[in-house]
């Protein structure tokens, strides 16, 4: 699954429930179908959100192993989080226009990858 395939599915089944109308005996076991679709997919999103900078993470762990001395560890560090902090300002540049909130910004940057 991706962000937007979850955003939509809720979507979706948000829209479902809507059409449904006021819960009734009737419609219970549609309405709870739904239910479990929007819940799924609001996990999912929890997760890609848990991982979406993990790659940059195993990165940064690699750079600081490599390092010898403390000192050098901390420069590596600082280093990272210079250039992290430079790519997540160009990334929300780009995305001021198309997204509202600073939560759907940061859910649209993708990780860094291997940039040093």
């Amino acid at each position: 699954m991706t962000l937007q395939s979850d955003q939509q599915d809720i979507a979706d089944a948000e829209a479902a429930l809507v059409a449904l109308g006021p819960l009734s005996s009737s419609n219970f076991d549609q309405a709870l179908v739904q239910l479990r679709k929007r819940k799924q997919a609001q996990d999912d999103i929890a997760k890609i959100q848990g991982n979406q900078f993990s790659t940059d993470g195993f990165n940064l762990i690699s750079q600081v192993q490599t390092a010898g001395a403390q000192t050098d560890k901390v420069v590596v560090i600082s280093k990272f989080l210079r250039t992290f902090a430079e790519y997540i300002a160009t990334e929300t540049q780009a995305l001021e226009g198309t997204h509202p909130t600073v939560k759907s910004i940061v859910d649209a940057i993708p990780p860094m990858g291997n940039t040093p």
